[in-house]
């Protein structure tokens, strides 16, 4: 019984983890690469270079979520398990590393994308709710 409520809920967590990444941290990263890049061209024109390098790095890091997005849904999608045991295993052993995974580009993203652009409640906001 434990391990049927264990699996339910890493498969909950793991879709839920695939649905943020999704709808909310890609769309807000998007649109800081997307605000940046004009900034960016828009000095370029009036003879100011600026550096690329942060919208390289959260371009890369987004895709990096993306991409262990997309392991992480094809992972969730596995259902020909032998018995809830290997079952069991296959959350622990396989979702929940994807599932960090993405968890990490998303909190590397989260630290580039400004304040203003990013949807969710950032750690610092949290360490002093009133």
């Amino acid at each position: 019984m434990y391990a049927e409520q264990y699996i339910q809920v890493i498969l909950m967590e793991a879709k839920l983890v695939v649905n943020m990444a999704k709808t909310v941290i890609y769309p807000a990263a998007f649109r800081y690469l997307s605000e940046l890049a004009a900034s960016i061209n828009n000095l370029k024109q009036i003879g100011i270079a600026f550096e690329q390098e942060s919208a390289e790095k959260v371009a890369g890091l987004t895709q990096k979520m993306m991409d262990s997005i997309s392991k992480l849904d094809n992972a969730i999608a596995k259902h020909d398990f032998d018995s809830i045991e290997e079952h069991m295993q296959y959350c622990a052993k396989t979702l929940r590393p994807l599932m960090d995974q993405v968890r990490e580009f998303a909190d590397a993203i989260e630290g580039d994308v400004a304040d203003d652009l990013w949807p969710l409640p950032k750690y610092q906001e949290m360490l002093f709710i009133k």
